[in-house]
């Protein structure tokens, strides 16, 4: 049957059975009929369907009364009397479905056409023509995609098995999601969950990049595919910082080139395990969300991926006209990202200046800087501070927090941890692993961020 067949057998079987419209209305489109007759008709017969009259013939020419250009659209009493002749036995998802199939096809015509004269425009930037063809096969598939509509019943089964698997987990003392490597981090998260967006916020030189750069190692040792987006740094200056994390060698001492021999034997034994970690780096520079986001998903077809890191979100680019607007739109894209690829993404952000005029520096909800829209997007938000780098000659150089003041799955509180930087390296601390929110009163938690 050819496509505008299956369109008046589709129509046809709708007005002599207009009960139909109940199965098809949120499926088959006005857009997806290619004759321009045809798509005016089921555009009537929805809005009859919609309103609760009736749908046959008689009804429509009702309809029709008085609007002659319509009638001629239509193409005529005639035709539309004729249309449920075509109506046939075929079980009417069928006809839908030949009808949208063809309406996919139409678009991934139209969808070549335009990409190859895209591609023959020697003005844009090659890469801007690769990511103009993923939109248009993501948009196209998207389009033939179905409703995913679940019931408890379809989903249980499958719940019942992760709940299991989480208790056994449990049971030999090992982490539900994934495993940061911080134990007292851990505590408070449980882990970081698929689909996660996870906004790790600091003033500069806090250690935003070094502890992204810990849960990364930890996660590629662990065997799980990581791909690191760089916006600031190199990725020679990122694979230093990992070098120093694993070898334990000094940073300053790799800097200058003051190694002596056992710092060499140092070097070599430490690094051997990154040669064959699956960790993937891309000092991307300047990016729009789009352009990183197409990067790492064609990452992702090559190698599974167990977590996504951009260092950091402030620095993407885009073309909305504010800033404000910009990072929204980044922050949305990403945690977008994490929901398609079923892995969680961890957003380094920066964070404004209003710390700084503050007595107590400790950051809160709304420091995060440019954008409400990171801290709705976010499913985790963790604050990284050391109150050293403010106090340095009446604080514990080492001593740094890491607050989880907004926690969609997990329990917000304070990990306390131990800075190295000599190694780059964040561990966690002695004794008690955690602060839990409920037991920080009057001064700062998830609850009374706006204190100062």
């Amino acid at each position: 049957m050819t496509a505008a067949g299956a369109e008046r057998a589709l129509l046809g079987s709708l007005l002599v059975g207009p009960d139909g419209m109940r199965e098809i209305a949120d499926v088959v489109q006005p857009e997806d009929f290619g004759r321009e007759r045809h798509r005016v008709l089921y555009q009537l017969l929805r809005e009859q369907y919609r309103l609760g009259r009736p749908m046959d013939t008689v009804a429509l020419f009702d309809r029709l009364e008085g609007h002659p250009e319509v009638a001629e659209r239509l193409g005529g009493a005639m035709y539309l009397a004729g249309l449920g002749d075509h109506a046939s036995g075929m079980d009417l998802a069928w006809h839908a479905g030949q009808v949208t199939r063809a309406a996919m096809r139409r678009c991934a015509v139209e969808a070549g056409q335009a990409l190859a004269a895209t591609a023959q425009d020697t003005s844009r930037e090659l890469d801007d023509v690769v990511e103009a063809a993923e939109q248009a096969l993501r948009a196209l598939a998207q389009r033939g995609s179905s409703a995913t509509w679940s019931s408890p019943d379809t989903l249980l089964t499958a719940r019942m098995a992760d709940y299991e698997r989480r208790a056994e987990a449990h049971a030999r003392g090992e982490v539900c999601g994934l495993g940061t490597g911080l134990e007292a981090l851990d505590d408070l998260l449980g882990g970081i969950q698929a689909t996660d967006m996870v906004v790790l916020a600091a003033r500069p030189s806090m250690g935003k990049t070094a502890l992204a750069l810990n849960l990364a190692l930890s996660v590629a040792q662990a065997g799980l595919g990581v791909a690191f987006a760089s916006l600031e740094m190199s990725r020679e200056q990122l694979m230093d910082r990992l070098v120093v994390t694993a070898s334990g060698v000094d940073a300053w001492k790799l800097r200058t080139g003051n190694l002596a021999p056992s710092d060499f034997d140092q070097l070599v034994g430490g690094s051997e395990d990154l040669y064959r970690l699956p960790l993937w780096v891309e000092d991307t520079g300047v990016a729009t969300a789009p352009q990183l986001c197409a990067k790492v998903r064609r990452l992702a077809a090559k190698q599974p991926l167990g977590l996504v890191v951009v260092d950091y979100l402030q620095l993407m680019t885009g073309k909305a006209l504010s800033k404000e607007e910009r990072v929204s739109t980044n922050s949305r894209a990403l945690k977008l990202l994490a929901m398609e690829l079923k892995v969680p993404v961890l957003v380094l952000s920066q964070l404004n200046r209003g710390v700084e005029a503050r007595q107590d520096k400790r950051p809160m909800m709304a420091d995060l800087r440019d954008s409400g829209a990171i801290e709705q997007d976010a499913d985790t938000v963790c604050f990284l501070y050391r109150h050293a780098y403010y106090h340095p000659d009446d604080a514990d150089p080492e001593a740094a927090e890491a607050d989880v003041a907004k926690a969609r799955n997990g329990r917000t509180g304070v990990a306390h941890l131990r800075w190295q930087p000599h190694r780059q390296k964040f561990t966690s601390a002695t004794g008690p692993s955690f602060t839990p929110q409920e037991a920080t009163p009057g001064t700062w938690n998830a609850n009374r961020r706006d204190l100062a």
